[in-house]
């Protein structure tokens, strides 16, 4: 199985989320949407001169997120009260062009959508979500504030990530919010009460996702037992069919999720070898635990 193999073995799955895409969607998923949406592109410039991007069909990086998005598990969903949430990393980990990766995903957040964040810790990665979920989540918030004026400034919140452009970056600074009414209220008791914004620096915000902590601890500790687990392997590698199979007790979320991590952010590597593809751990999976268990004894 070649490396473009196993980034559609990665895409393909049986049990979509139905309404989360259209008939046209999930055909070209279930079919190898990526490299059918080139060829009638193609064809669509010659004929018309406008773009799939133009009719509403979604291009490769649309397309991915809405697989790693289906590929999230629902119940932990519902628990940590997170919408469905990507990594960049696993984008890396399905699509080949990782520049085109990151130009297409510049252009979703600058269109509204996809939010995009900035998380702290082991990879330093940057998190994706659906602007209609993350509104989602600011709605229920709103319902569960007891305060008023949290009700209030949470409303504020969510109409200035709407419609204001400069509210679709990584973060804020004081400038994006002196024109808007009651900031204190904004970013100081409500949003950052309720996880919706992190102080970053003197004079700035980042944005954030409630409860999020408990997703970022997961997929650490999903990605650093599966680094374990090709560690205790001869040569550091194993087929990619055993390694489908290996179930990691320290996370809820299933090998594939944590396999597009590695891949994505180079601790593992694809070989290509007659008897199937291999998973082999890299030189920077021995740094990634030997640092985690430097910090554990401390």
């Amino acid at each position: 199985m070649s490396a473009g193999s196993f980034r559609r073995r990665c895409l393909t799955r049986t049990n979509w989320n139905e309404s989360d895409l259209t008939s046209e969607q999930r055909a070209e998923i279930g079919r190898g949407f990526i490299t059918k949406r080139r060829k009638v592109e193609k064809v669509c410039v010659e004929n018309s001169g406008g773009s799939l991007d133009d009719l509403g069909v979604p291009n490769d990086v649309e397309a991915g997120i809405l697989a790693l998005r289906s590929d999230f598990p629902v119940k932990e969903c519902e628990a940590w009260k997170i919408p469905p949430l990507v990594f960049r990393a696993q984008l890396y980990g399905i699509l080949a062009d990782r520049s085109q990766v990151d130009m297409e995903l510049d252009r979703l957040r600058e269109r509204g959508t996809v939010r995009v964040f900035k998380f702290q810790g082991w990879s330093g990665d940057i998190g994706i979500m659906w602007t209609s979920d993350y509104l989602a989540m600011v709605e229920q918030l709103i319902a569960s504030a007891k305060a008023d004026a949290d009700q209030d400034a949470l409303r504020q919140f969510a109409e200035c990530v709407r419609h204001r452009p400069s509210w679709r970056k990584l973060g804020l600074v004081l400038d994006d919010l002196n024109d808007v009414a009651c900031v204190r209220d904004v970013a100081e008791r409500a949003a950052i009460q309720h996880g919706l914004l992190i102080c970053y620096g003197d004079e700035g915000y980042r944005f954030s996702i409630a409860n999020v902590g408990r997703l970022l601890l997961a997929r650490e500790s999903g990605a650093k037992g599966l680094l374990r687990f090709l560690r205790r392997k001869p040569y550091g590698e194993a087929p990619l069919d055993e390694l489908e199979k290996f179930h990691i007790r320290a996370s809820p979320f299933g090998t594939r999720f944590h396999l597009r991590d590695v891949v994505g952010l180079d601790l593992v590597e694809i070989l290509d070898t007659n008897a199937g593809s291999v998973i082999r751990s890299t030189p920077a999976a021995e740094v990634f635990l030997e640092n985690k268990r430097r910090v554990s004894r401390t």
